[in-house]
C-alpha cells in the first residue's frame, strides 16, 4: 500500500494552493531499510540502496496517467525498471520505494511504498520493476 507522507501531502497542497512550483523532476530512490512507513519520514529517513549498479530513477512530475482506482483518484507513472550487475553493498535486501523532489530545500518524502514481498538482487541482470503511483481520496487503497 502506498503511503502518503505527512510533508509530501503538505508539499503537495503548498503547490496546488500556495504557488510553490511543481518541480519538474521527481526521483524514484530504493530503499533498504524495512518497517513501519510514518508520515515525518524525510528523505534520509531510510537508507538509500548502493552498490550492484543501482541508481535511482528520475520521473517526469506531469507525465502521469490519473484515473479513480477503486472509487480513489490516483495518479500514475510508467513502469521503473532497475537493473541490477550484483549484489548491493552489503548484500542488502530492497524493502520499498520512495519517490522524491531534489529541489525543496528540505527533501521530504512525498510518497512511498513497501514491496509485497522484498527483493535481493543477486546476479547480474536481476531486474526489479516497480510502478510508482500516489493516490490522494477516500476510500481503501487499491
Amino acid at each position: 500500500m502506498v503511503k502518503l507522507t505527512d510533508e509530501g501531502g503538505l508539499y503537495i497542497l503548498n503547490c496546488l494552493f500556495n504557488g510553490t512550483a511543481l518541480p519538474a523532476t521527481l526521483y524514484v530512490q530504493l530503499f533498504v531499510a524495512g518497517g513501519t512507513l510514518a508520515d515525518a519520514d524525510m528523505n534520509d529517513t531510510r537508507a538509500e540502496a548502493v552498490g550492484g549498479g543501482y541508481s535511482s530513477a528520475t520521473i517526469n512530475a506531469a507525465e502521469n496517467t490519473v484515473y479513480i482506482n477503486g472509487g480513489i483518484p490516483t495518479a500514475e507513472w510508467d513502469v521503473q525498471t532497475f537493473t541490477f550487475t550484483g549484489p548491493l553493498t552489503g548484500n542488502a535486501t530492497i524493502y520499498g520505494y520512495q519517490v522524491i523532489s531534489m529541489s525543496d530545500a528540505s527533501y521530504p518524502v512525498l510518497f512511498e511504498e513497501l514491496l509485497d514481498t522484498p527483493f535481493k538482487p543477486m546476479a547480474n541482470g536481476d531486474i526489479l520493476k516497480i510502478t510508482p503511483k500516489v493516490q490522494l481520496g477516500n476510500g481503501t487503497p487499491a
